[in-house]
């Protein structure tokens, strides 16, 4: 067995490891109070799996790479039982849609969806965009239709948020010209509801554009998709960016100081991993 896969048998065993398998990153243990049985073929690990509470056999070869959250024991059961808590909630909801476990993993378990905080966003879209759409700012035809009801269905919540907090208040009033006042206000909502015009929208920014200014501020999944920066027009893969930003340096200082970095995470990542990116390195000095 690989010096990787001994390190996460380890590491795993004390922590619960985020493992980056495809493009999603899915937390995983074995620690003992899960009862993790091992089995007869060495091709894969046995893995407790914290978002559907079950024991796998995770094929070796489809782990790219694992990361601890908090080195210190009890500050990473502690801060990945509350990011756990927040997974079986959306994945209990995927359910309820009949969204497939590997469909759910792509969408609200996918690297840069959950670096980015942007679960609450998938979840308010109701499912219906993806870390494509939101990278590439692009909403397909097939779905815009689907995108466009979402985003409703968000402002109209929004909205009957607001106009419950004005009918509890319209309750202690007893000034009619109060209650007037509140009834106008309630009317705007309603009306602010009915003008949203999505018909020009061609972009996931020219639909978050949309949002009423009566409604500020938008929710903060709409903020956090407003404000994003992970924007990849060209579709560049990890190493394809790698390798574009050692092209662009000239300091070897600076490249084997990669390379140190490189070698100090060996452990954590596969060996193709590990070849794929010090070949990039040694190539450029």
């Amino acid at each position: 067995m690989s010096i990787f896969i001994n390190k996460l048998i380890k590491d795993s065993s004390k922590y619960y490891c985020r493992l980056k398998i495809g493009d999603s990153l899915i937390p995983y243990t074995r620690l003992r109070k899960f009862n993790v049985v091992d089995g007869d073929d060495d091709n894969y690990i046995a893995l407790y799996n914290l978002i559907t509470d079950k024991c796998e056999q995770v094929k070796i070869t489809e782990i790219i790479s694992y990361t601890i959250e908090k080195m210190k024991i009890i500050e990473n059961i502690k801060h990945e039982d509350s990011f756990v808590k927040r997974c079986k909630f959306y994945y209990n909801k995927a359910k309820e849609k009949n969204i497939t476990d590997d469909d759910f993993y792509k969408l609200l378990m996918n690297e840069n969806i959950v670096v980015n905080d942007l679960q609450e966003a998938i979840y308010d879209f109701n499912f219906t965009i993806d870390n494509n759409d939101i990278i590439n700012n692009v909403i397909s035809q097939e779905k815009i239709d689907t995108v466009k009801e979402a985003f409703i269905g968000m402002i109209t919540k929004a909205a009957n948020d607001s106009k419950e907090e004005l009918y509890e208040l319209r309750k202690n009033c007893e000034d009619e010209e109060d209650k007037e006042d509140i009834d106008t206000i309630v009317e705007m909502f309603n009306d602010c509801i009915e003008e949203v015009d999505l018909e020009d929208v061609k972009t996931l920014t020219d639909l978050l554009e949309c949002w009423p200014p009566l409604l500020m501020p938008a929710p903060d999944s709409v903020e956090r998709l407003k404000n994003l920066s992970i924007v990849n027009p060209t579709n560049l893969s990890k190493l394809e960016e790698f390798k574009k930003i050692i092209d662009s340096i000239n300091d070897k200082s600076i490249l084997r100081d990669f390379i140190e970095i490189l070698n100090k995470e060996k452990d954590s990542i596969t060996t193709e991993v590990f070849n794929e990116y010090k070949a990039i390195l040694d190539e450029k000095l």
